[in-house]
Formats: C-alpha cells, sequence, structure tokens
C-alpha cells in the first residue's frame, strides 16, 4: 500500500484545540467513533508530505542509477525474523495471495502502522 499523506492544513488542526477534542470526548459510541474516523488522516497512519517526497527521491535516485538498495514491502507480514552473521532472515507472508517468501537483509526497519483502540 501507498503512504499516505498527513492533512495537517489550518483547519483540519482545529481537531486538536480542546474545545474540539472535548466535543469528540463527550460524544456516545456511534457518534463518537463516526468522527474519530472522520478526522483519522490528521494523524494515524499517515507520514508528513515532506517526509514522503525525501523517501520517494531516495527510490527514484535508486531507480533511476539501477542500483537498488531500499525496497518496500508492503502487503506482508513478518511471520519469522532471525538474526545471523550474513544479516536478518525473514520469512514474509503475502497478505494478498497469502504466498510464503524468505529473503535476507542488512537491515530491517519494520514500519508496522498504528491503530488505535477507543
Amino acid at each position: 500500500s501507498a503512504l499516505k499523506p498527513a492533512d495537517d492544513s489550518p483547519f483540519v488542526n482545529e481537531v486538536f484545540a480542546p474545545e474540539f477534542t472535548d466535543l469528540i470526548y463527550n460524544q456516545e459510541g456511534a457518534e463518537r467513533e463516526r468522527l474519530v474516523r472522520e478526522y483519522h488522516n490528521t494523524n494515524y497512519s499517515v507520514v508528513d508530505i515532506d517526509l514522503i517526497e525525501r523517501i520517494y527521491g531516495i527510490f527514484y535516485r535508486q531507480k533511476v542509477s539501477g542500483v537498488p538498495r531500499h525496497a518496500f514491502r508492503s502487503l506482508r507480514s513478518v511471520e519469522k525474523a532471525t538474526a545471523g552473521a550474513e544479516g536478518i532472515e525473514l520469512a514474509l507472508r503475502n497478505t494478498a495471495n497469502g504466498e510464503l517468501s524468505v529473503q535476507r537483509y542488512d537491515l530491517v526497519i519494520l514500519a508496522t502502522g498504528y491503530e488505535r483502540q477507543l
């Protein structure tokens, strides 16, 4: 899946004002859940646009140079991780088709996301 940018525009950021957070907190179940979903892209599971552009630039330059040093492994779940002398071996399950693959890496960053439970 793609990195999604945070909506940090001035009007949307008003959701962080004390009056608005109190309003959401004081709502009953269904309405509170609706409001949280509506403003989910303000800071949950999103990335600042400048960081997205920097990451994209890195991937673009490595594509142009023909030297792939970094990779996204989206739609994958880690079944097993083993550290060894030759790097980190990951058993990855493709969540779209169930296929299992094993890959070796020098460095692994698990950007697993964040899910808020109310």
